[in-house]
């Protein structure tokens, strides 16, 4: 690692500088460049400009790229520049995100060996930060903090399952099913994201989840099972009237005699046709 010598005595001047050297190279210098961010906004340099607040400073001289400065800010002050040289950058920035969804008391000062839960096809795996790919630790962050389909009304997680299975087969065992679940408020109902995808995939995507749309069956409504209560409740009450062979006998001469009454009601049948 080659040293790190920033001046002594910074200004907004030198500390713009040394950030924009720093972005030529941000996978290597991107703890040198979270210390130089820190010192602005810190330090608050950033009155030496004519600036309001640090984060019009930081919009005004480095645009979009203010947010990579402030995700390099993260990792310098979470971990010491030899740690943060071990690992890879996107990596370190999305364990930061990890740690806050996990709810860890403190980030520990070498994440190496943290054990992440990482949801796959197979269920879920327990890994260490040090062998998690960037994907892995995002799939980590989501399975902490999404909606989960068995907290959803059983409609919409029977069919987000479905939806689920229906893309599985489009991806390979490395890459994540493209579907995410947002379960609003009451009114709002439940909302399917699906994407972002290869172009080659959306095709596919789309017409693997139209297959899969099929109408979910919906719960009896309470009038039909209260129709299926009071038959069973006719049923048990006639059995319990017919307790004898005299009464079983006269309830079925009682059912022959109305057939016969609603035969004599009906129309006669046309003769056939010779």
């Amino acid at each position: 690692m080659p040293p790190f010598n920033p001046v002594a005595n910074p200004t907004l001047a030198t500390e713009e500088a040394a950030i924009k050297e720093c972005l030529k190279d941000v996978q290597s210098l991107s703890w040198q460049m979270g210390f130089h961010y820190r010192r602005v906004i810190d330090g608050e340099l950033w009155k030496e400009g004519p600036y309001k607040k640090g984060a019009d400073w930081g919009s005004k001289v480095f645009k979009k790229g203010v947010s990579s400065l402030a995700n390099a800010a993260a990792v310098c002050r979470a971990f010491e520049q030899e740690v943060a040289a071990k690992y890879d950058f996107t990596c370190l920035v999305r364990f930061l995100v990890w740690a806050h969804a996990a709810k860890l008391p403190s980030v520990p000062k070498d994440p190496g060996d943290t054990l992440l839960s990482v949801p796959g096809r197979k269920g879920k795996t327990e890994k260490k930060f040090s062998e998690c790919t960037v994907q892995e630790i995002n799939n980590a962050i989501s399975a902490l903090t999404k909606k989960k389909s068995d907290e959803l009304p059983a409609e919409d997680a029977e069919r987000y399952s479905r939806f689920r299975a229906a893309l599985a087969e489009l991806f390979t065992e490395d890459e994540p099913i493209r579907l995410k679940v947002t379960a609003k408020g009451k009114k709002g109902g439940t909302t399917y994201t699906f994407g972002p995808v290869p172009f080659e995939l959306f095709a596919k995507g789309i017409d693997a989840l139209s297959r899969a749309r099929a109408p979910v069956p919906k719960q009896a409504p309470a009038v039909v099972e209260a129709a299926k209560a009071n038959a069973r409740q006719v049923v048990e009450n006639l059995t319990a009237q017919l307790d004898t062979p005299a009464k079983v006998a006269a309830f079925e001469q009682n059912l022959r005699e109305g057939l016969r009454t609603l035969q004599g009601q009906l129309p006669a049948a046309p003769p056939p046709q010779g």
